[in-house]
């Protein structure tokens, strides 16, 4: 499948998204956090990874000051300042790429956006604070909202979702309404289906696999972080990551248009094989419907070799005018010549049989009988015509015609000699015997 493209409108600038996987590369300046936490959270250390995951290739990077760990607790508004100001103050002006800000603060995100951050990433999708809205709106910043069920104390107590992906599409619909209620324009959102975050492991995997089903229903890029998610989770840090890279390469097979993740390096090798083979795969002509809405009046299709039917036309597309038939003189039949009359004849239709009359049945009784005499008499004839040893035999001969003007065959001659054979028979009896 073909990944749709989008124009992801931020502050100063807008990224086309869909010719290729943007990578975000991951900045927590937590001392907590389940990867990285403490590794960054000085200022100066943060500031020095941040031109490394440039330099290594990230096309944005996303700062987090409060992490969303299982079973983390929640920061004052205050705290994420105090850790997230500093490090955005040495940053500013001295990157190429857009600075995204993950929190779901609306006074936060309004001091970051004050130094020049771009992106807004919430991670509660406006259910936290909604207010946040109405601040991207004012600056006119892009926004990820992304999906989260209950709050990371609440996780392992959440039951699981009969179909994860209709969920999710659900909830991060009422969160795009909530954003273009405060007047963010749809050009400026992505949404994040929300690995990991209070989803178990199946579900997760579920989601990656559907992916196609939630870009269609929102009509939205997506971005996908499953980056050293406890689902992927193995029993070495180099397993984790190689378990990241097959998460990552499914995503963006599945249309993911942005990854999240931590090693921006190793993760780089990844995206480039992927949206190579996703390139390479032909592109659809026809697109199914979306499952979960209606879908709106496209352009007619053109496909090669095959005029357009019009079911496939666009509504606003007015069909071919039909042109109009020739017009022809009316036929006018002449009488024909007068001639002898015809005379119809009437089929009558198909009547029950009559039962036979009584002459008609002594005839077939006499025909049966003349049958089985003529059968007698041929039996009988070829029982004569035996040769018994050392006697007579019969004589052949040609058939001549008679006076009648019927022909005599060899059993008309065979009765001749017959009747000789019986005179000399009485002619030897009369005879006298001699003595001997």
């Amino acid at each position: 499948m073909m990944r749709k493209r989008f124009l992801w409108k931020l502050r100063d600038s807008e990224i086309i998204l869909g010719d290729r996987t943007l990578l975000v590369g991951i900045l927590n300046v937590t001392p907590d956090s389940f990867s990285d936490g403490g590794r960054y959270q000085d200022p100066d250390r943060a500031y020095a990874r941040a031109l490394e995951l440039e330099a290594l290739g990230a096309d944005i990077l996303d700062i987090g000051a409060e992490s969303t760990r299982p079973g983390s607790e929640r920061i004052s508004e205050s705290e994420e300042i105090r850790r997230l100001i500093p490090v955005l103050k040495k940053l500013r002006g001295k990157l190429s790429i857009p600075i995204s800000v993950d929190t779901y603060k609306s006074g936060v995100a309004a001091r970051a956006l004050d130094l020049g951050v771009a992106i807004i990433n919430d991670p509660s999708g406006l259910t936290f604070d909604p207010q946040l809205a109405k601040v991207v709106a004012q600056a006119g910043a892009g926004l990820v909202l992304n999906h989260m069920r209950g709050t990371p104390e609440t996780w392992a107590r959440l039951p699981s979702l009969k179909n994860p992906t209709s969920a999710v599409c659900g909830d991060l619909a009422a969160s795009v309404h909530r954003a273009t209620r405060f007047h963010v324009d749809r050009a400026r959102l992505v949404v994040d289906p929300g690995l990991g975050f209070g989803k178990r492991k199946e579900e997760n995997s579920r989601l990656i696999a559907e992916l196609p089903e939630l870009s269609k229903e929102l009509d939205l890029p997506v971005m996908v972080g499953p980056s050293r998610k406890s689902f992927l989770r193995q029993e070495t840090d180099i397993e984790t990551t190689f378990a990241t890279a097959a998460a990552v390469a499914a995503s963006i097979l599945r249309g993911a248009h942005l990854v999240r993740v931590h090693d921006v390096k190793e993760m780089l090798a990844v995206i480039r094989v992927a949206d190579q083979i996703l390139m390479a795969q032909p592109e659809k002509i026809f697109e199914e419907p979306a499952p979960y809405r209606k879908v709106p009046s496209r352009e007619p299709l053109r496909v090669k070799g095959r005029k357009a039917s019009p079911r496939e036309q666009s509504p606003a597309e007015p069909a071919q005018a039909v042109p109009p038939r020739p017009v022809v003189a009316p036929v006018t039949k002449t009488a024909a010549p007068a001639g002898p009359a015809m005379k119809v004849l009437k089929v009558p239709r198909a009547q029950k049989k009559a039962a036979p009359s009584l002459e008609t049945t002594s005839e077939v009784v006499e025909t049966a009988e003349a049958s089985t005499r003529a059968a007698q008499s041929e039996k009988s004839e070829k029982e004569e015509r035996a040769v018994p040893s050392g006697g007579w035999g019969p004589v052949r001969r040609p058939s001549v015609p008679t006076s009648a003007g019927l022909q005599t065959g060899p059993d008309s001659t065979y009765e001749d000699r017959s009747a000789e054979a019986k005179e000399t028979s009485i002619a030897s009896e009369e005879a006298p015997v001699s003595e001997s």
